[in-house]
């Protein structure tokens, strides 16, 4: 089963070197997380989505209103994806929230990163 939820932040930045986006400016960034795994028999959940809001918006509010340059040297949409799935694999991990998933330890997870109303990026990870 797949379970997932979707945010919005608002964020700057500039791509160094790119005729267009190198000069700042913003976008609405869009981000889905999507858990897969087992539903859980006690709970009748693959997770909890309130576990699921505080662990991936804890992460974002440090992107909200701020510069993606501050913790990305190359903020494109895909170094964002690859940054944040990174960040969620290794949370997602260490909260006892989660059931074992298919036999094995790690969830298999989805990050989806849209830039603006345009463009977006997909991550698959265990």
């Amino acid at each position: 089963m797949i379970i997932g939820k979707t945010f919005t932040f608002d964020a700057a930045h500039l791509l160094p070197g790119h005729e267009k986006c190198g000069i700042m400016h913003g976008h609405t960034w869009k981000v889905t997380v999507e858990v897969d795994g087992p539903v859980n028999p006690k709970t009748g959940m693959v997770m909890d989505f309130t576990v699921l809001t505080e662990l991936v918006g804890g992460l974002l509010r440090l992107f909200d209103h701020n510069v993606l340059n501050n913790f990305l040297d190359v903020p494109t949409c895909e170094n964002l994806c690859a940054y944040l799935a990174g960040a969620l694999h290794g949370l997602l991990n260490n909260t006892e929230e989660l059931p074992r998933f298919g036999g094995r330890e790690n969830p298999m997870i989805t990050v989806i990163v849209q830039e603006g109303e345009g463009g977006y990026a997909r991550l698959r990870t265990y």
